[in-house]
């Protein structure tokens, strides 16, 4: 074993410099991904025992882009829902949570005054951010809406429910005061 010591601490010391390579290629691109694309980054000789032959080794990544969603403005009627708007536009309408995502500000039951919403081009984008907001727990599905300034719990109500009747639901489901801007809150959506 001791014999073997210098080459398995100079193999060691080569995946630290590939490693430290590959992290300074991904800070340097914060919008990249990686991807299973086969692309070698760097071939180098290793020996796997003393004695052996060497071999070569790789590591297979490759960066790519992280798709950049793009948006069309649409100007609602007043009489239009979210999930009309969602089912037009997604396919399906209870893919509306993705609107409410994309467009700060508007709710449900009061939205903005101007009513343009920015509705995503590509699919992928939706299907990805649904699948991020809503999920199943107990039969019931919910949505990860992310708190805003002045949010309340009698707000959200309001905003989701279109009254403020199920405020106490909403305190009791959380465990909090008041919502905290920016924190994940999970709302029913029922």
């Amino acid at each position: 074993i001791k014999e073997w010591m210098p080459q398995i601490e100079a193999q060691l010391a080569h995946l630290n410099q590939q490693q430290e390579a590959i992290q300074k290629v991904l800070a340097a691109a914060p919008t990249a991904q990686l991807t299973t694309v086969s692309a070698l980054v760097e071939k180098e000789p290793v020996t796997s025992q003393p004695g052996e032959p060497s071999t070569t080794s790789a590591l297979p990544v490759v960066l790519t882009p992280a798709a950049t969603p793009t948006f069309t403005v649409y100007h609602a009627a007043p009489t239009e829902t979210l999930w009309r708007i969602a089912q037009r536009f997604y396919g399906k309408g209870n893919y509306y949570p993705v609107l409410l995502e994309d467009n700060p500000g508007l709710t449900i039951h009061g939205s903005p005054d101007s009513r343009n919403l920015r509705i995503a081009s590509q699919l992928e984008h939706v299907k990805e951010i649904y699948q991020r907001l809503v999920f199943s727990e107990d039969g019931r599905i919910l949505f990860r809406y992310q708190a805003r300034v002045g949010d309340s719990w009698r707000s959200l109500a309001r905003d989701f429910y279109g009254n403020e009747r199920r405020t106490n639901e909403l305190t009791k489901l959380h465990g909090l005061s008041q919502p905290e801007p920016g924190q994940r809150l999970a709302i029913p959506l029922d």
